[in-house]
């Protein structure tokens, strides 16, 4: 009898042991995978901030948090402290889990009005419903493809029906205001949305264009429908398809 209790005590050490050496192993095995990726230090918006909101109120709220992330995944601008921007206010809308970066903010938000852009370009907002921008996914900094979906009496290719083709192969969004709520029967929404009383989210996104683009993407939102696809280094959008209509859509089926 006290052998095998001898050997059961034995037995429930060795496990113990072993169960700290996994853990120990899989602990090390994270911190050298993080350790090859080169891991920086980012401060993080763990509440929305809205545009206007002082960074020191904001810290006190408990806004912000730091994250150690690989160096790849960081973004122009990431700052490891906010001691840089403490007397600053929010540029722009700030979204949870969104990096910050020194362009979103300033010493006033009127003094910084003027968005940050590639030079020569115009800024230009136009809204969108959730779904239109991606469920939310389009942030500042975004690069998006524009589809227009549009009627034949107001410039549509085709003749007989509604179309939708890629109006503009590539836009960067700089900034994303603040999300509002369409009232039901909204006039922007189609005869069977109509039908629905459920609010749809909208949000007002800034994309950076040139004057011909700015000049097709205004005519195309007061006469259609724009939606938005979001891009990655590896996307590709020719823009040099033809438009898709009722009749063609199953062609290539």
């Amino acid at each position: 009898m006290g052998r095998r209790i001898i050997l059961l005590i034995a037995a429930t050490a060795i496990a113990a042991v072993g169960t700290v050496l996994v853990y120990t192993y899989a602990k090390n095995a994270d911190d050298r995978a993080l350790e090859d990726q080169s891991p920086v230090t980012v401060v993080v918006a763990k509440t929305e901030i809205p545009a206007g909101t002082p960074v020191r109120q904001a810290a006190e709220s408990g806004a912000f948090e730091q994250r150690d992330i690989p160096s790849a995944t960081a973004i122009d601008g990431a700052m490891s402290s906010i001691d840089p921007i403490e007397e600053q206010v929010a540029l722009t809308m700030i979204f949870p889990n969104q990096q910050l970066s020194t362009q979103m903010f300033g010493k006033t938000l009127v003094e910084s009005s003027v968005l940050p852009m590639p030079t020569g370009n115009i800024a230009v907002s136009f809204q969108f419903t959730d779904p239109a921008r991606v469920a939310g996914f389009v942030k500042p900094g975004s690069e998006v493809v524009v589809f227009l979906t549009i009627g034949p009496a107001n410039g549509g290719q085709n003749q007989q029906g509604e179309s939708t083709r890629v109006l503009l192969p590539k836009a960067q969004v700089i900034a994303v205001g603040p999300t509002t709520a369409a009232p039901p029967g909204d006039s922007s929404k189609t005869d069977g949305e109509n039908a629905n009383d459920e609010q749809i989210p909208r949000a007002m996104l800034t994309l950076a264009l040139t004057e011909a683009q700015a000049t097709e993407l205004v005519y195309g939102s007061q006469h259609g429908t724009l939606y938005l696809g979001l891009l990655n280094a590896q996307s590709k959008v020719s823009g040099e398809l033809p438009p898709v209509t009722g009749q063609n859509l199953f062609a290539n089926d």
